[in-house]
């Protein structure tokens, strides 16, 4: 008569249950007919009883024996790491995959579910997101779940300005802070000032050599002396030579009263620029914030440019 049999996996060796309706033709070994009570057991099958199937475990027929491994048969399971869903890995129990077949609670914004101590627990998560320090206002950022901003004395507020720090719960301007910027910001505004003041000098002058600036004023008084009749010959002379250089045909008289009327040209834009930078260096330490020294300096330009306009069109 026929024996029982039993299959198995050719390449894991796990225990292969068999539909209903096939278990009839292959769950049985039939005698041979040539030899009595020798069954012809194909390959991997064996008449050896499988142990009774038991929750998380799988027979696996193994050294001409069954033994049982580890074979989580729960529909679901997540990872206790994240959260999850993995798929099962046979030969494996749920501590192996550190996995649970618990599902996680769902998460609110800024938080986590962790699995604490066999079971899922709901903990802040704030990771990855920009927050400030209530100390400096500079941007940080939080790497672990369970912290809260606070713990790490940080707002996801940002501070509205560099003037406002952080108290009782909330960004407030600083007195301190907005006298030590606005202090910054006056000496930032007379750098200003003074670079304005000498583009325009160079403006005027037409050279931005200092040297040849300077030289200006020994020629203004050899010029006065010209038309005074007590310059030197050696000052008539060095005339000439820069008359020749020049090569217009000018005269000595006629060179000096071009100095004259230039000197006087130039002496009147230095004393409006020197006159507005003062007035506006003053207007600028009176300034009690950043907006008023800016509104200070755009009034300064604009004046600026009216007058040496003005000034320009008198020249010609």
């Amino acid at each position: 008569m026929p024996k029982k049999i039993f299959h198995y996996s050719p390449t894991d060796g796990r225990y292969l249950e068999l539909p209903i309706d096939a278990a009839q033709e292959l769950g049985f070994a039939q005698e041979s007919p040539l030899e009595p009570n020798v069954y012809l057991i194909p390959a991997f099958a064996t008449d050896i009883a499988p142990p009774p199937l038991v929750t998380d475990k799988w027979p696996v027929f193994k050294g001409g024996k069954w033994i049982q491994v580890d074979y989580v048969t729960s529909k679901s399971i997540f990872s206790i790491d994240d959260g999850r869903p993995i798929e099962p890995v046979f030969g494996l129990s749920l501590d192996a995959m550190r996995a649970t077949d618990k599902a996680p609670p769902a998460a609110r914004p800024f938080e986590a579910a962790l699995y604490v101590n066999g079971d899922w627990k709901i903990k802040p998560d704030w990771r990855g997101v920009d927050l400030f320090d209530t100390k400096t206002g500079f941007k940080t950022q939080i790497s672990e779940v369970g912290k809260l901003p606070a713990d790490v004395g940080a707002t996801d507020i940002p501070p509205p300005s560099s003037v406002h720090s952080w108290v009782a719960g909330a960004w407030a301007i600083d007195p301190v802070k907005v006298s030590e910027s606005l202090v910054a910001i006056r000496a930032a505004a007379m750098a200003r000032i003074d670079a304005y003041g000498k583009a325009q000098r160079v403006k005027i002058a037409g050279t931005p050599d200092e040297i040849e600036i300077a030289a200006w004023n020994n020629k203004l008084v050899i010029s006065k002396a010209i038309k005074a009749g007590t310059a030197s010959v050696g000052d008539k002379a060095a005339f000439q030579t820069e008359i020749n250089a020049r090569g217009k045909g000018e005269t000595v008289d006629a060179f000096a009263d071009k100095v004259l009327v230039n000197a006087s040209f130039y002496a009147r834009a230095v004393g409006l620029i020197d006159g507005l930078k003062r007035r506006t260096q003053d207007a600028v330490n009176a300034a009690n914030t950043p907006e008023e020294v800016e509104t200070v300096l755009a009034a300064m330009k604009s004046q600026a440019e009216a007058a040496f306009a003005q000034l320009m069109g008198a020249a010609k």
